[in-house]
Formats: structure tokens, C-alpha cells, sequence
């Protein structure tokens, strides 16, 4: 985790976020708030220190240390990730090696899935099934029995699995390497959890995302090997790989920015054909022509981004001390600054819902 500089182009005026029981947002004054439509950040929280959060965000409200509020009990160590499938939020907790389910409605917690020593991110592929990837060198997916929350089985990927997504076809999960080194990416078919393809990006894929063709594009951070004294002695280059809907050809590998930029995210907007990348502030690419724009649609560092798929907005997180709330941004898709949303500590993303 690296510390980076805030965005130099903050709020023009703020918006309130406070614990439920001292928001006082006029709409929410004495009113039962209902989560189940809205925006959740996970708020990583520094490792070891127990204090990761949920943060939600509305059109008229905000609520932080949303599970401690509504269970009276702690989430954990070290928020990886947040995903929502149907009624249900999955709170993946690296540092506590759990995953924290919750009541959309109220926030309640329905239970906990275990058995997962260094689990990453959570995928809902069906009303009974849920993926989750996990491992920190040779790596699995962890099959999820969403009526029990227990895991069934397991299906073995790359090194270091970390995002997934279902373009609903298939099941493509990004193989970072972890503590190691990968450069795959694995295409499972989720009706009988098989691998059909091992397909070769560029080093360490991080981030994914589905077109409006079902085309998957690939975020490659680029590797770098350090010495016995951790001085660098390479790096490789970060990389977007198109991959067909088909799941079986990688169409194009396009180099993003300069050997050591080592990009880690990527997002799409609502209508599925412009990419963004956080690359001297957020860069974008359409999806036909494939070529990265020279000037920055929004300038300035952040820790995250995420898109709205609804109104197209963006979310970028600002980057974090691991001591201190920090912000999320909201920019028009066109990028125009809309309003800011204090958060909890060290957030690094936003899932949507409604």
C-alpha cells in the first residue's frame, strides 16, 4: 500500500457523513434508514488495527461505521472488498479471514463465511452460489453455498486470484500472483465450475471489467523484482488486455503510461464503451478505437475509482494516511465535480446498487 498525495482539486462544498444516530440530514431526521439502494465503500482501515468500516452513500444522505451501527460489534481487519448480490452485502475481510454477510434493508448481519485463509474478492454467480478468491501465492476460487454460507468446494486458478466477473457466459478471474508473480487470467464455467481457459495477459492482473459487447478488458499492473535490500532491480510495463466474450482469445495487449506507472484499476462507464484508468489523474479509452486520450478527463491522485451504472458518475477515492476519514469524490461522467463524502479510513472502492 502506498501513501500518494491527496487530489489537488477538493470539494467546493461539503457533504456531511456521520454515524446513524447523529445524521442530521433533514430527510433523515428521525426516519429509519433503508440500505437497500445506494453506494457502499469499504474502508480498508490499517492493517492490524481492527478498524476497517463500511461507509454508505445516498442522493440525500451518508452514513459511516454502517455495520458497527446497526450490529453493535466490530467488522474487522482489513476490508479488501465489498460486492452485492440480491438482498445481501459480502464484506471481505483479509486481515480476519472472514467474510461478513448483512440485510441489505437494515444492515443486520445474516453470518459469517470462514474457511478462507487470505480471501480477496467476492463474486454472487447464481441464487445459490457464490465465488470467492482466495490464496496468496498458489490460488483458488472457494465455491460458497449462499444458503448456508458454507464452502462447498474449490476450483484451483493462478497465483494470487483477485477480481472476478461474470459476463454471462463465463466466470474470468484476474491471477495477480499475490506474494508471487502471474500473468493469467482464468475463464471457469460456472455451471459446472470448471477452468475452460488459461489465457496470458501482461504481468500481475489486477482489475476487470465487461463491455457492451461482453468483451472482458484486463488491468495488468506490471512486476517488479526487487534485491536482498528491496532496491528495484526491474519493472515491467503496465498493460489493458481485450478479451473476446468468447473467453478463449486475448484480441489486443496495449500498453498504458511508462515502465513503473503500474496502474491497478480500471472502470467502465454506464453504457459499457469508455474505459477509465488512474494514470496522471483519470485517463479514458473507448472501447472501439482502443487508444488511451493525452489529456486528463479529471486531474489529480486518488486511491480508487468506481462508476456509477446508472447515472455514469465517478467515485474516486482519495488516497489514504491509514489514520484518518478520508473522501470520496463524485465527478458528472463528463467530469464535472459534484460533491464530496467524508468516508472512513483508507477506502479503495465503491459498489453500486439500487
Amino acid at each position: 500500500m502506498k501513501k500518494l498525495l491527496y487530489l489537488s482539486a477538493l470539494c467546493a462544498f461539503a457533504f456531511v457523513s456521520c454515524k446513524k444516530e447523529q445524521d442530521d440530514t433533514p430527510d433523515n431526521q428521525g426516519q429509519t434508514l433503508d440500505y437497500r439502494s445506494g453506494a457502499l465503500v469499504s474502508n480498508e482501515g490499517a492493517f492490524g488495527a481492527g478498524n476497517a468500516s463500511i461507509s454508505w452513500i445516498s442522493t440525500a444522505a451518508s452514513v459511516n461505521q454502517l455495520f458497527e451501527n446497526s450490529n453493535d460489534l466490530p467488522l474487522g481487519d482489513v476490508l479488501q472488498s465489498m460486492a452485492i448480490h440480491h438482498d445481501r452485502a459480502y464484506a471481505v475481510l483479509n486481515g480476519s479471514q472472514k467474510v461478513e454477510v448483512v440485510n441489505l434493508k437494515d444492515f443486520s448481519a445474516v453470518g459469517t463465511i470462514t474457511g478462507c485463509d487470505y480471501p480477496r474478492y467476492f463474486l454472487g454467480v447464481d441464487e445459490n452460489k457464490g465465488y470467492l478468491s482466495n490464496g496468496a501465492l498458489s490460488g483458488e476460487i472457494l465455491v460458497v453455498n449462499l444458503n448456508t454460507l458454507a464452502i462447498q468446494s474449490s476450483i484451483a486458478v493462478g497465483g494470487g486470484p483477485e477480481k472476478m466477473v461474470h459476463n454471462g457466459s463465463f466466470v474470468f478471474v484476474a491471477n495477480s500472483g499475490g506474494w508471487g508473480d502471474d500473468s493469467s487470467v482464468s475463464v471457469i464455467d460456472p455451471s459446472t465450475d470448471e477452468v475452460l481457459y488459461t489465457l496470458n495477459v501482461g504481468d500481475r492482473p489486477t482489475d476487470l471489467v465487461v463491455d457492451a459487447n461482453n468483451d472482458v478488458w484486463v488491468m495488468c499492473s506490471g512486476a517488479t523484482e526487487y534485491d536482498e535490500n528491496w532496491q528495484i532491480v526491474s519493472e515491467t510495463p503496465s498493460f489493458v488486455a481485450h478479451i473476446a466474450a468468447s473467453g478463449n482469445e486475448v484480441l489486443d495487449l496495449i500498453q498504458l503510461g511508462e515502465t513503473g506507472d503500474h496502474l491497478k484499476h480500471i472502470a467502465i462507464n454506464n453504457l459499457g464503451n469508455q474505459l477509465y484508468f488512474l494514470l496522471d489523474g483519470v485517463r479514458t479509452m473507448n472501447t472501439e478505437s482502443a487508444t488511451l486520450n493525452a489529456d486528463a478527463l479529471i486531474s489529480g491522485a486518488a486511491n480508487s475509482i468506481d462508476v456509477d451504472p446508472i447515472t455514469g458518475d465517478i467515485y474516486l477515492s482519495t488516497p489514504p494516511d491509514y489514520i484518518s476519514n478520508e473522501q470520496i469524490l463524485i465527478y458528472s461522467a463528463d467530469g464535472v465535480f459534484l460533491r464530496t463524502v467524508e468516508v472512513g479510513i483508507a477506502p479503495n472502492g465503491v459498489v453500486f446498487y439500487e
